[in-house]
């Protein structure tokens, strides 16, 4: 993880995932509820379409975060933005 004070958001389908140390801290912060996203990672997620309203709750409790996106068209490649909805 390149930086540790801003959680990742992973796109996963129709929803955002935060993994691991991340998802603890969401857990904590904004009561998201954990589940196993496979055997030995954790994981808390949120449907994309209430990303202005988790937004609101980053900022608010002081939370950096960065949406990991990736495009349909190459598995290989992603877009990464920061602190903002799409």
């Amino acid at each position: 993880k390149q930086d540790s004070n801003t959680v990742y958001l992973f796109e996963k389908g129709s929803f955002y995932v935060a993994l691991l140390n991340d998802a603890t801290l969401l857990n904590q912060k904004l009561k998201l509820s954990i589940y196993k996203f496979n055997p030995e990672t954790i994981a808390v997620g949120f449907p994309k379409k209430s990303i202005q309203e988790y937004e609101k709750k980053f900022n608010k409790n002081n939370i950096t975060f960065k949406l990991i996106t990736f495009e349909k068209e190459s598995k290989n490649s992603s877009k990464v933005y920061n602190n903002k909805w799409l």
